[in-house]
């Protein structure tokens, strides 16, 4: 009779010592990368550059299926301090089926930087699905020098378009990002605005010279058009 030399323990024991090399290798990263980022928030912010020139910019607003949302968006982005003469609003509505286009084409007579565009197919951008094609319809019709990108359920402060556009009196800057706030109304409000709290970790990235991204899902943002 063969006896059988016992692997369970040290299956066990293999497997034990395996999860917990696991768990002190992604700790590690995991401590790594945040201290990366917070040493990077706390980083000085560069002085801006200050200049007298005001570029014309183009406010670019995609809506599909906002009919209950963008006369508050667009009351508050016509209010702007920016100057008056020196921005543009275009809202695009993205093939809406519900009575946006109609919202549209009375918030436009009665605000008159507001002008809709309606999209009523892909096919100027196929390969452009969802919202970026909507945006880059916008970009198509903008007269700006600075395109400033924001949703039309969002609610901006007179001073944002500004705060927006400062940054490109310096040469250098070629897109801003901002933050967005979520309003705490709902249980469903306050587990976006922790999912959000990685957003934070952006201006870590930026100071540190390691830009991570900038989506117009979480983050309004603002570009600077080339010359070419």
């Amino acid at each position: 009779m063969v006896r059988q030399t016992p692997t369970r323990y040290l299956d066990v024991g293999f497997t034990r010592n395996t999860m917990f090399t696991l768990l002190v290798i992604s700790t590690t990263i995991y401590a790594a990368r945040l201290a990366f980022f917070l040493i990077g928030q706390a980083r000085p912010t560069p002085q801006r550059v200050v200049s007298t020139e005001v570029p014309f910019v183009s406010v670019i607003v995609p809506a599909r299926n906002e009919e209950a949302n963008p006369e508050r968006c667009l009351t508050a982005l016509s209010a702007s301090d920016y100057p008056a003469d020196r921005f543009e609003i275009t809202v695009v509505n993205d093939r809406s089926d519900d009575a946006t286009e109609r919202v549209l084409e009375d918030l436009a007579v009665k605000l008159s930087k507001v002008r809709p565009l309606h999209r009523r197919d892909t096919l100027d951008h196929p390969n452009l699905k969802g919202k970026p094609g909507a945006l880059q319809h916008g970009i198509d019709h903008a007269t700006g020098s600075v395109y400033v990108l924001t949703d039309a359920d969002c609610l901006v402060h007179r001073e944002w378009l500004q705060t927006m556009v400062a940054p490109f009196a310096d040469e250098t800057v070629s897109l801003v990002c901002g933050f967005t706030v979520i309003r705490l109304r709902r249980l469903f409000d306050v587990l976006q605005d922790i999912e959000w709290l990685y957003t934070d970790h952006g201006k870590g990235g930026i100071q540190n010279g390691v830009p991570l991204g900038c989506f117009e899902t979480t983050w309004p943002f603002a570009l600077k058009r080339t010359k070419n």
